[in-house]
């Protein structure tokens, strides 16, 4: 009877150690889903914070390309403006300081009458 009860713990033992193995293989095989699932999960949310980025670059960019007409347009402004006063100024000028009043053919000025106040 020693024999069969040697017999029987043996099978129980190999039977045992085929389940411990098999259990080490499963936890293995779920160690190794857990660490895919966590590489994924770090990869995604990498994509995540680059297409923020991007997004957020692009928001960037546009208010830039805005903001840079808006000052473009600013310039162009002020430089009409500029290039329009310095043309009235020269108007003004040019006729009585640069050139004769024979070389413009334009009519005599008209006179200036002074009242004398006493």
């Amino acid at each position: 009877m020693a024999s069969a009860a040697d017999d029987a713990l043996s099978a129980l033992a190999e039977g045992l150690q085929q389940v411990s193995t098999t259990l080490q293989h499963i936890l293995a095989l779920f160690e190794a889903r857990a660490a895919r699932e966590c590489l994924a999960a770090t990869r995604l949310q990498a994509a995540t914070r680059g297409l923020l980025a991007r997004r957020r670059m692009q928001s960037l960019e546009k208010s830039g390309r805005e903001r840079l007409a808006a000052v473009r347009l600013q310039a162009a402004a002020r430089g009409f403006l500029a290039r329009h006063a310095t043309r009235k100024l020269r108007a003004a000028i040019q006729p009585t300081i640069l050139a004769p009043a024979h070389h413009l053919h334009l009519p005599p000025p008209p006179a200036t009458l002074f009242v004398a106040c006493h």
